[in-house]
C-alpha cells in the first residue's frame, strides 16, 4: 500500500462494498436476505402474525438465521419481534438508521450468514393475500344487539 492510498483511506475511510445496499438491508447484503418487511407491513397485524409463524419454518430451512430490526420502530413493535426471535433462539439486533442514506431502509430483515439469493424477499409481495383477508372480516354484532334490534 502506497502513501497516497494510506492518505486516501485516512481521509475517506476504508472503501466499502455496496454501501447503499448495506444500509437498506440493515447491515447485510441483498443475497443473504430471506424475508424483509417495510415500515408499513411491520405495523400490520396480519403480516406480524405471518412473520412469527414463518420464523420456525425458516429457521429449519435456513440455518443460521439472524433478525435485524430498524431502530426507528416503536418500542412495542420492536418488543414483539424481539420476543418472537428470542423464543426460537434466533439472534436479533437493533440497528440504528443512518440518516445520510438516500434509500429507505427496511424496518425488519431476516437473513442468513451466507448467500441464499431469495427471489422475492418483501413479505407484502410474497404473501399478497394476507392483507385482503384480514381487512374483509365482516362486522359481527353481538347476540343481544340482534335480539334488541328485532324488538
Amino acid at each position: 500500500m502506497g502513501i497516497e492510498e494510506k492518505l486516501e483511506q485516512g481521509i475517506y475511510g476504508k472503501p466499502q462494498l455496496k454501501p447503499d445496499e448495506y444500509r437498506q438491508y440493515l447491515g447485510t447484503f441483498r443475497e443473504r436476505v430471506i424475508l424483509a418487511m417495510n415500515h408499513q407491513a411491520v405495523e400490520k397485524t396480519c403480516y406480524c402474525n405471518q412473520f412469527i409463524k414463518l420464523l420456525q419454518q425458516l429457521k429449519d430451512e435456513y440455518n443460521p438465521l439472524c433478525l435485524k430490526i430498524n431502530d426507528k420502530l416503536a418500542g412495542n413493535v420492536k418488543a414483539k419481534y424481539l420476543k418472537a426471535a428470542a423464543n426460537l433462539e434466533i439472534p436479533a439486533t437493533i440497528i440504528p438508521e443512518n440518516a445520510t442514506s438516500n434509500i429507505e431502509p427496511y424496518a425488519l430483515v431476516l437473513h442468513s450468514d451466507h448467500a441464499v439469493n431469495q427471489q422475492v424477499i418483501d413479505i407484502e409481495k410474497r404473501y399478497p393475500n394476507l392483507e385482503d383477508k384480514s381487512e374483509l372480516k365482516p362486522n359481527k354484532t353481538s347476540l343481544l344487539r340482534r335480539i334488541f334490534k328485532r324488538i
